[in-house]
């Protein structure tokens, strides 16, 4: 709620709400598909110990909504809010429970779109900018009734997308959009005297079915 509020305010002041004719809004709604790759490496004493971990994450619904300022035929300045879902991965043990991750990620975009017609009506774009993203995991142990160990986590980086629209009316446009982001963090642990350290980078890509509104 907290970051709604946020894009909210920041789609009211980046824009100059006096230039109706060139202000538009969108809403997309898409699939995510979240892969996450870590490498660790373990110090004690004289003894360094180096490994890592990939995994995907089960594909979620997300949403998305924002506002842009269209400065030419070309170029336009973008906020977005993105709701990637929930999506969640089991590692099985002997017993066939083990532990269940649930992912939870959300960003805020600040960027550019830069678009090309092709023929009356369709437009090909692409977005480029920076992303102030939240990732969310909670780990459960499924073989025991503790609580489960929740893990949070912020940060920017940079996002991009590929897209396509086709005009319906002069008000309203329908279209396709990929879009990839990158999410890097580090986490560090020390148990037992080994301190462990892990370079992490979640990537989200999302495919969406988008609707722009022109004012």
């Amino acid at each position: 709620m907290k970051k709604v509020i946020l894009v909210g305010s920041i789609l009211l002041t980046v824009f100059p709400v006096y230039a109706k004719s060139q202000l538009y809004s969108d809403v997309l709604v898409g699939n995510t598909k979240s892969d996450f790759m870590a490498k660790y490496v373990e110090r004690g004493g004289d003894s360094e110990f180096r490994f890592s971990n990939e995994a995907s994450f089960g594909s979620s619904p997300g949403f998305g909504f924002g506002l842009g300022y269209q400065l030419n035929q070309y170029f336009a300045l973008e906020a977005r809010y993105i709701e990637n879902g929930t999506s969640s991965i089991i590692h099985p043990d002997e017993f066939d429970e083990g532990t269940e991750e649930k992912l939870e990620t959300s960003s805020i975009n600040l960027g550019a779109r830069f678009s090309l017609p092709l023929i009356e009506g369709l437009n090909v774009s692409s977005r480029v900018g920076l992303a102030s993203w939240d990732i969310d995991v909670t780990i459960t142990d499924l073989s025991l009734l503790n609580e489960p160990f929740k893990v949070d986590r912020s940060g920017e980086d940079i996002y991009w997308s590929l897209g396509a629209n086709y005009a319906i009316t002069n008000d309203l446009s329908l279209g396709l959009e990929y879009s990839e982001l990158t999410m890097d963090y580090q986490n560090s642990s020390t148990f037992s005297g080994f301190t462990t350290t892990a370079d992490v980078e979640l990537n989200v890509n999302k495919y969406s079915l988008l609707a722009q509104f022109n004012f």
